[in-house]
């Protein structure tokens, strides 16, 4: 996954989008390079098929930016069912985690920096 610092990002001059023209930062976001789909909405974030966090404050419908503490779970099939036939899985909880900051861009893209990896991605709203 290409990444910078949000720092780095910042630094650059990169500018946040206009606030008269900023759309919702909930919706799903997909990597520009390899990596998983980001799925932001009223109950938190979630990321590919697997984490979802919930975060201290849900990510704005209106705001350029948005930074909230985060505890994440993970979880996973274990390939078994129980006797009413529903499948089981195994959650942990994700310690990598603790802080998400977004920005949205002028360009309708977003900015997610992860504490964990100290690296920002850019995403862009899927189209499917």
């Amino acid at each position: 996954m290409k990444g910078v610092s949000l720092i780095g990002v910042f630094t650059l001059g990169v500018a946040i989008a206009d606030p008269a023209t900023a759309q919702s930062m909930r919706g799903t976001w997909c990597p520009e390079e390899p990596g998983n789909l980001v799925y932001m909405d009223e109950q938190g974030i979630g990321f590919g098929d697997h984490i979802s966090c919930e975060v201290s404050m849900p990510p704005p419908t209106d705001q350029l930016a948005y930074a909230a503490a985060a505890t994440c779970t993970r979880t996973y099939s274990t390939g078994s069912f129980d006797a009413n036939g529903h499948e089981v899985f195994y959650s942990e909880q994700d310690t990598d985690v603790s802080r998400i900051v977004a920005v949205l861009l002028p360009d309708g893209r977003l900015a997610l920096n992860l504490d964990a990896y100290n690296q920002t991605s850019i995403l862009t709203r899927c189209d499917f």
